[in-house]
C-alpha cells in the first residue's frame, strides 16, 4: 500500500487535471474596460428561460431609461443549445447612447470572445415589427455598429 502522502499527491494531480480540462466551463475573467466601466443604475440581471421567456420588467425599466434619457443597464444572460452561457450588458447613458458589451468567451461553438457596440436607439418593438409584440421582447436595439474592444 503506497504511503498516504503520496496517495493524496496523486488525487490532488487528479482533480487538477480535471479542473483544468474543464476550464472552459468557469467564469471568464472579465476585462478591465468592463469591470471599471462607468457605473450606471440598474434595471436588474435577467437569466433568459429555455422557453425564451425574456423579464419585462427588467427590459421596459431599461427601455424608458432610453426615452426619459437615464442612465441604466442591463445585464443579461441566455445559454445556447449547447448550455454555454453568453452575457450581454445593455448600457443606455444620459446623453442618449446606447452600448452593448457581449461576452462570448465561454461559448464553445460562436466566437470565444468579448463584442462591442454602439447602437442610435432603442425602440419600441410595437414601433418597429407589430408581429414581434407579444410582449417579451419590449425593445429593439437599431442602427448598432461593432465598435473595436479598448
Amino acid at each position: 500500500m503506497p504511503p498516504l502522502r503520496t496517495t493524496l499527491l496523486s488525487a490532488v494531480a487528479i482533480v487538477l487535471s480535471v479542473l483544468g480540462g474543464c476550464s472552459g466551463y468557469f467564469a471568464s475573467e472579465e476585462p478591465d474596460w468592463i469591470v471599471n466601466r462607468m457605473p450606471l443604475g440598474s434595471c436588474g440581471v435577467e437569466t433568459i428561460a429555455a422557453d425564451g421567456a425574456l423579464d419585462a420588467g427588467a427590459r421596459t425599466c431599461l427601455l424608458e431609461a432610453f426615452q426619459n434619457g437615464d442612465g441604466r443597464e442591463l445585464i443579461s444572460t441566455q445559454t445556447t443549445e449547447e448550455g454555454d452561457p453568453i452575457a450581454t450588458y445593455y448600457r443606455v447613458h444620459e446623453n442618449g447612447t446606447v452600448e452593448i458589451f457581449v461576452d462570448a468567451t465561454r461559448d464553445r461553438f460562436g466566437s470565444q470572445r468579448w463584442q462591442r457596440y454602439r447602437c442610435d436607439r432603442l425602440s419600441p418593438v410595437d414601433d418597429v415589427n407589430p408581429d414581434l409584440a407579444n410582449g417579451a421582447r419590449i425593445f429593439l436595439e437599431q442602427g448598432c455598429e461593432e465598435l473595436p474592444i479598448p
